[in-house]
């Protein structure tokens, strides 16, 4: 690789805000794949699979935030599925849209938030300076158990 290219690399490298994603998608991923999405910013196409994560994170996100009410959750879940949600692969047990649709409204029905718990924040970022880098996390929910005081994120 010619040293002008690998300087500007490693500058960008130096200057990164690391995040456990970052590492884990280098370390147990494709490093190529990471290479794209972070140093040129080429993301690559999700799939059914992280649509339907995405879909369930922001519902219970907004539910915890006070955005949703429980008895909206199972229509928001039904509407965002059929419009954010791809394609999933064949699977010749099972149609897998099928299943992940109906194992989303079963939880949803059945969810009734924590009511052993309670949320201290929601989507706090966490951030370190550990070395002369700088790392960011992002924690989905804080919450303190009522019975023993323990925090669990």
């Amino acid at each position: 690789m010619d040293l002008k290219i690998k300087q500007a690399y490693q500058e960008k490298i130096d200057k990164m805000r690391w995040s456990f994603s970052r590492i884990n998608s280098f370390e147990h991923g494709c490093q190529f794949c990471w290479f794209q999405n972070y140093l040129i910013k080429e993301r690559g196409e999700g799939n059914a699979f992280s649509d339907y994560g995405s879909l369930m994170h922001d519902i219970l996100e907004r539910y915890f935030k006070g955005e949703l009410m429980s008895w909206e959750l199972e229509d928001e879940f039904s509407d965002g599925f059929f419009e954010k949600v791809g394609e999933f692969p064949y699977n010749k047990y099972v149609d897998l849209r099928v299943s992940y649709y109906n194992q989303g409204i079963k939880y949803l029905q059945e969810f009734d938030g924590f009511p052993d718990y309670e949320i201290l924040e929601i989507e706090p970022d966490i951030n370190v300076n550990i070395g002369g880098y700088e790392f960011i996390g992002f924690i989905d929910l804080l919450v303190r158990n009522k019975k023993n005081g323990k925090l669990i994120v």
